[in-house]
């Protein structure tokens, strides 16, 4: 009894299998997942191309049919499992795999969509009786035909080009009063014009943003074409350094080696540098009303860095050499700054004392001191001004001698008469009636009536001697030698009596 329950699971197991395999292949062909791809041109695509997902190959084209409204019709069996779920946002595109014009298409089973986001449904089943039945559809909308390279030279060739111009200059009669036509030949077209027509969409959305484009595009190409020689420099320079770079590419392959490490040091420093990007983009929209004028300031001192680059360099030269003295004299500065620092309480004060002076002539003032009191205490006579090599207490010794009251030169007649009077009068020797204002000459001619020699001979000596006597002292003589004559004195003068009071001679 046992053995027959046991044969009659087993049957009812095989049974329920047979159904189920019956039912999951029924009208999809074993149970291969296929997707009907409608496309709007199918050349040069052949059965068993690759069929791809993200550049991996998730299965091959299958079969190739035309429908009804002459388009291609793409059978894509896909037999990697974890891809058999395109959705009905999917998309496919025929493109070229290889040069000599072999073709593969590019799938996307569903489209990327946020995090948490519903998946949407799956492609929908070609209903039974229909071409396909039992496959998955996908539309043309939601396919790409792209449009060779070679196809459009091929356009271009004769004939073509000529029956392409006919049809060009016919298009618009054949299309006179087919509008409606037209419009859904449009919409029906390949995918590639509705996604233009996306794309038109969101730059109609962004057309503030472009308009701003094309002004400030349109000033840099202004400035660009103003400065193209500039350009033209650039080039030719960026040329000379690819040469160079390339006989040195051992060493750049080296600095691309150290690259990363050097963007990891780097970082800490770029993010310091952002924010005091943040910090001066308030500074650079103040500026931005003036950055005409900033450019014109730039350009004008290009002249001026060009002359200046010997003085830099002549300047680099000297910091070399003035550099090891600077860090000598650092203490020096040290003791300076400290006595600037102190100092800081007197330079106020004499900061405003020299300032008084300067605007009160204090300066002029005080050499016009000087220059009156060296006046004041020279001499004067009628040779004109002398220098004293000594200060007298009083005008001068004779004054002072004399108990005279001072005049203000020895000129005869230049001071009171009285006082000229009196200091002559009281004067006893020549010179001191010469310094009193007397006439030299006359002094010098009275003096030597009154005494017979100048003030400066010494007195001749009275010889009372008999004639027998000398006689006598000649006999004693050689007839060869005879008595030395003495040496005369120079004749007295003004000057001479003038000098000799103020060096010490006698008189």
């Amino acid at each position: 009894m046992s053995r027959r329950i046991a044969i009659g699971a087993v049957a009812a197991a095989l049974l329920v299998a047979l159904i189920v395999a019956l039912g999951a292949g029924g009208g999809d062909d074993g149970g291969k997942y296929k997707v009907r791809a409608i496309f709007n041109n199918g050349s040069y695509l052949i059965p068993g191309e690759d069929v791809k997902v993200a550049g991996a190959k998730v299965g091959v084209v299958d079969d190739l049919e035309v429908t009804k409204d002459l388009r291609a019709a793409a059978v894509l069996q896909i037999d990697r499992s974890g891809f058999k779920d395109f959705r009905n946002d999917a998309t496919c595109e025929i493109r070229i795999q290889s040069l000599i014009g072999e073709k593969f298409i590019d799938c996307k089973p569903t489209q990327p969509r946020p995090e948490g986001t519903p998946p949407p449904p799956e492609l929908a089943k070609i209903p039974d009786g229909l071409p396909g039945a039992g496959q998955r559809l996908l539309p043309a909308k939601q396919t790409v035909t792209p449009v060779g390279e070679d196809q459009i030279r091929d356009v271009m060739r004769l004939p073509y080009r000529q029956r392409f111009a006919i049809i060009l200059n016919e298009f618009g009669t054949g299309l006179a009063a087919r509008g409606k036509d037209l419009r859904d030949v449009i919409r029906g077209a390949n995918p590639t014009l509705r996604e233009l027509d996306d794309v038109i969409a969101i730059l109609a959305k962004q057309n503030h943003e472009l308009e701003r484009g094309v002004t400030a595009g349109d000033k840099v190409l202004s400035e660009w074409a103003r400065t193209r020689d500039s350009t033209a420099e650039l080039i030719v320079k960026a040329n000379i350094a690819a040469t160079a770079t390339a006989e040195r590419r051992q060493d750049l392959q080296r600095n691309f080696e150290l690259f990363p490490e050097f963007l990891r040091q780097l970082t800490p420093t770029m993010q310091q540098i952002g924010e005091l990007a943040d910090q001066t983009i308030p500074t650079l929209r103040n500026l931005n009303p003036v950055a005409g004028d900033i450019s014109d300031i730039l350009v004008a001192l290009a002249p001026f860095s060009r002359a200046g680059i010997p003085a830099f360099k002549s300047l680099g030269d000297t910091a070399d050499i003035a550099g090891p003295a600077l860090v000598n004299s650092d203490p020096t500065i040290k003791i300076l700054g400290n006595f600037a620092s102190g100092a800081r309480d007197l330079a106020l004060p004499l900061q405003q004392l020299l300032s008084s002076v300067d605007q009160t002539n204090g300066f002029q003032s005080f050499m016009k001191l000087i220059f009156n009191l060296n006046m004041s205490v020279n001499g004067y006579d009628q040779f004109g001004h002398y220098l004293r090599t000594a200060l007298l207490a009083g005008c001068n010794s004779l004054a002072t001698k004399v108990n005279l009251p001072c005049t203000a030169n020895f000129i005869k007649g230049s001071s009171s008469g009285a006082s000229s009077a009196r200091a002559s009068a009281a004067a006893k020797t020549p010179l001191e009636r010469i310094l009193l204002g007397d006439d030299p000459a006359k002094v010098l001619r009275q003096y030597q009536r009154r005494h017979g020699r100048l003030p400066n001979e010494a007195p001749k000596t009275q010889q009372k001697t008999s004639g027998t006597a000398q006689g006598t002292a000649q006999g004693k003589q050689t007839g060869s030698a005879r008595p030395a004559k003495p040496r005369p004195k120079p004749a007295a003068t003004p000057n001479n009596t003038v000098l000799d009071y103020l060096m010490g001679g006698d008189g």
